[in-house]
């Protein structure tokens, strides 16, 4: 074959091989370009780089801005106690050197007395190893980490320059996914401010509401109430039209409770406040109606959590939020069924989750978003129609949060989160 053949083959073997490699390249940038999840994205780079480089373990690490340092977010190949419990400050081993200088680093050879590497899990197997900064704008939000453990075939200067080049998109994936996330919950947390906004409005003229309600209306129920008393007390049971006061009487009554609970509604929260063991008030509490639910065949399950930590609030209210959500429940299960009762120690947040779940007959789409609302009720005449409005309420006070999941036909959960604070 002439000279100039065996050229021109070669020539078009290398365009090949570059343009199936820049192909390859494209793909993984715009997959990575399209992912809306922190974690689902921080896998993709990381399996994508291994499989690239024929790799055998790997890590991406992120920076931890307030602790100044760098800890693992997903890896693959290294031991799950080194994933959950390795964190490198900035400027120490290869990652934190990497962070610091932003550059990144090519290791070959026996590495086993490397003391860079002393908190991974068998180091002393690692032939060859890259480590590539995460930068947007000089500024390096993470490291990505690749080692070669089986491979005869240490990383070459090439490898390094392709992970750079997949680092470089990774960085920016990985910005534009917190950006997102980071508007998303700006985005929830401007809502539930104006939720909050309306809630007080709502109280302000209900406040406003109940004082004239008390003046013009609660004097009347009580002489209506009274002199009713009063006929059916000197009249049997028999008699022509007794039937008829027990309907007023029964229905002045109510228009009482409307009143009583719209003070209870509207008055300032009670900050007589405590360490509150929140499991010893669900035992306090199912003890109290545990007989009402037998006999509406309701069994009531409790999984409570060892050892939680308290919340300081006051006692009575936390045993109303209960006692609601509880009754509410039975209201559900009118053929019986189960409720049951869950705390849990949510550490990483510092919260307690006190979780109500029922088998009942579950809450309509159509109405789920009202049953906060005052006086909101499927159940009249023998509901207010404030008792989840009151939940809510207390909850708020004590910068909690409460919210519902339902499904008709099959039952209904409630989750109720309180900040926990450590007594000491």
């Amino acid at each position: 074959m002439p000279q100039n053949d065996k050229a021109l083959k070669s020539r078009l073997e290398f365009n090949e091989e570059s343009l199936k490699y820049l192909t390859e390249l494209l793909e993984i940038t715009t997959k990575m370009l399209s992912a809306f999840n922190l974690d689902k994205l921080l896998k993709q780079i990381l399996d994508t780089s291994i499989d690239f480089l024929k790799a055998d373990t790997g890590s991406v690490m992120l920076v931890d801005e307030n602790a100044q340092d760098l800890k693992i977010k997903v890896a693959r190949g290294l031991n799950e106690q080194v994933v959950e419990n390795v964190s490198i400050k900035i400027g120490e081993k290869v990652a934190g050197w990497v962070a610091k200088e932003g550059k990144p680093l090519l290791l070959i050879g026996d590495l086993k007395n490397d003391p860079r590497f002393s908190h991974l899990d068998g180091k002393k197997e690692i032939k060859s190893a890259i480590s590539v900064p995460l930068k947007v704008e000089n500024r390096v939000i993470g490291v990505l980490n690749l080692n070669n453990v089986y491979s005869e075939f240490p990383f070459s200067e090439s490898d390094l320059k392709v992970l750079s080049l997949l680092a470089n998109q990774a960085a920016i994936s990985i910005w534009n996914v917190k950006l997102y996330e980071d508007a998303r919950k700006a985005n929830k947390e401007l809502l539930e401010t104006q939720q909050q906004l309306i809630a007080r409005e709502k109280m302000v003229a209900l406040g406003q509401l109940s004082t004239g309600i008390a003046h013009e209306v609660n004097n009347p129920l009580t002489v209506i109430i009274g002199n009713v008393q009063y006929l059916m007390e000197n009249m049997s049971k028999n008699s022509y039209g007794w039937t008829e006061l027990k309907e007023i009487k029964e229905a002045a009554e109510l228009c009482s409770r409307i009143i009583e609970r719209l003070f209870n509604y509207c008055r300032p929260a009670n900050y007589n406040q405590e360490p509150v063991d929140v499991s010893d008030i669900a035992k306090k509490v199912t003890e109290l109606v545990d007989n009402q639910f037998i006999k509406q065949n309701v069994k009531i399950n409790l999984d409570l959590a060892p050892s939680l930590p308290k919340v300081v609030i006051n006692p009575d209210e936390l045993k109303e939020i209960f006692l609601n959500i509880m009754l509410n429940a039975k209201s559900a299960m009118s053929a019986g069924g189960t409720l049951t009762i869950a705390t849990k120690d949510m550490k990483s947040d510092g919260a307690i989750d006190i979780i109500f779940s029922d088998t009942g007959c579950g809450i309509p789409k159509e109405i789920i978003d009202k049953i906060f609302d005052p006086f909101f009720t499927t159940k009249r005449p023998v509901s207010t129609g404030l008792g989840l409005s009151i939940c809510q309420r207390i909850v708020s006070n004590y910068k909690g949060s409460i919210k519902v999941e339902s499904e008709p036909g099959k039952g209904t959960t409630f989750i109720i989160r309180f900040p926990a604070i450590a007594v000491k």
